[in-house]
């Protein structure tokens, strides 16, 4: 593996990905079955040195998801999961992180997740 590609998995890894799920009691790499688990964690994804805390651009959030979605595929591919709960989502084209942000529910709760909460497959006890 070339040292760069290293670093951006290592950077979303232990950057992202842990610390997301120390913050919300997530144990398990099975928990991102959920779509909607995986949703909550890429619209946390905010800017970590420049403007620390805004918005990603979208063109970083859109390579970032693909490489979430690379590792979760290569956990079903060895078995660690069943099946991958970012699969199935999209990221918009044509629109800029703050549209993204306000139409998906950022900062409050998105539109599948608050479905979810309503006879969905959300986890009890989540805000």
């Amino acid at each position: 593996m070339e040292k760069d590609t290293y670093e951006h998995y290592r950077s979303l890894i232990h950057d992202r990905l842990i610390p997301y799920c120390d913050t919300n009691g997530i144990l398990s790499v099975r928990e991102f079955e959920n779509q909607d688990v995986c949703n909550l964690f890429t619209e946390s994804w905010r800017q970590m040195r420049r403007d620390v805390g805004e918005l990603l651009a979208m063109s970083t959030r859109k390579i970032m998801f693909q490489r979430f979605k690379t590792l979760l595929r290569y956990c079903v591919q060895n078995e660690r999961m069943a099946k991958s709960g970012a699969k199935k989502i999209k990221t918009k084209q044509g629109t800029t992180a703050e549209e993204e942000e306000r139409y998906s529910g950022v900062g409050g709760v998105s539109t599948d997740v608050g479905c979810a909460r309503f006879g969905g497959s959300y986890r009890a006890g989540q805000p």
